[in-house]
């Protein structure tokens, strides 16, 4: 839950890595051209994902939903002067979102971009260990073994802020 502690804890950290060299105060058309773009083709490709059972390709309707979502944050901040440098940009990019963005958007579309960006950046970086694991051990990967069982089917409404957050905040821009 977003409170006013969390939110000026958020600003202190936007503000040290601004003076970190994290953040950049720039105008960069082109960046935002790119992030529009790589936020439009991310969520293509997890709608595309969703429709194939064949594979089932849960983990990554999970992390390209988060990349569209990551980029499109991006893209905000661009449109406010701030480039996110490329160093921990997942964190520097969500604590600059909460220092710069809350009061702007609607109501818990930040709770539920942490959400999916703890998740897909937990599913990216630890669960691919353990599908590493098991293809050295000729065992294929399962939705248990990726640990997603539960968290994406077609229907599963967790899907939904996704789309609702990219096509919110593409109001923004």
């Amino acid at each position: 839950m977003m409170n006013k502690q969390r939110l000026e804890e958020a600003k202190k950290h936007f503000y040290k890595f601004l003076n970190e060299g994290l953040i950049k105060e720039e105008e960069n058309e082109l960046a935002l051209a790119t992030y529009i773009k790589n936020s439009d083709l991310s969520i293509k490709v997890a709608e595309k994902l969703i429709a194939d059972l064949e594979l089932k390709p849960y983990l990554w309707v999970v992390v390209t939903s988060y990349y569209s979502m990551f980029y499109m944050a991006n893209a905000v901040l661009l449109t406010l002067g701030y480039k996110i440098g490329d160093e921990n940009v997942h964190r520097v990019t969500n604590e600059a979102l909460i220092a710069l963005v809350f009061d702007k958007l609607k109501k818990g579309l930040l709770e539920e971009y942490q959400d999916i960006m703890k998740d897909a950046l937990e599913i990216a970086n630890t669960k691919a260990e353990e599908i590493i694991e098991n293809q050295k051990n000729n065992v294929p990967p399962t939705l248990k073994s990726v640990g997603l069982i539960g968290t994406c089917f077609l229907d599963d409404p967790k899907l939904k802020p996704v789309l609702s957050y990219v096509h919110t905040i593409n109001g923004v821009v």
